[in-house]
């Protein structure tokens, strides 16, 4: 089991006492400076890693408490998630060959990084639900309110 870098109540403690004025959004990263300077997390070679780690801890607590949206979070650790990828990736198209292929009999959709299907969506939509204790919504009401 992994043991997390800092508990519970030293991350309520320190919300508590540092984050007053801030945005609710700019919370986990100002707690996560925090405990990387008082904690001396900053003199290891793995920063990036573990302050990733602690800001997660915290985004995690903050949506238990309710003080921050689960959507919020899903849709920050999306764009985090394309902006990484999106650096990494060094691909060069090949040349497309036209005259080997025959031509598809039915239209094929391309897949386009931001697009998602219906039923994962859905099943995106029901877990925040749960974590809001709120009832899941059925796939017919979920298509008709789409």
């Amino acid at each position: 089991m992994k043991k997390p870098l800092v508990t519970r109540n030293e991350i309520a403690e320190a919300i508590a006492l540092h984050t007053t004025c801030m945005l609710t959004r700019e919370i986990p990263g100002a707690i996560a400076n925090y405990f990387m300077i008082t904690r001396r997390f900053y003199t290891r070679t793995d920063k990036a890693v573990i302050n990733k780690l602690l800001i997660a801890e915290i985004r995690d607590y903050l949506i238990e408490q309710g003080r921050l949206r689960y959507a919020t979070v899903a849709a920050e650790m999306r764009k985090e998630a394309h902006r990484v990828t999106g650096k990494n990736l060094n691909i060069e198209k090949p040349a497309p060959v036209t005259s080997a292929t025959p031509t598809p009999a039915v239209n094929v959709i391309p897949n386009i990084g931001d697009t998602i299907d219906s039923q994962t969506l859905l099943k995106m939509v029901n877990e925040a639900r749960k974590l809001c204790s709120e009832k899941p919504v059925r796939n017919n009401d979920f298509i008709a309110r789409v």
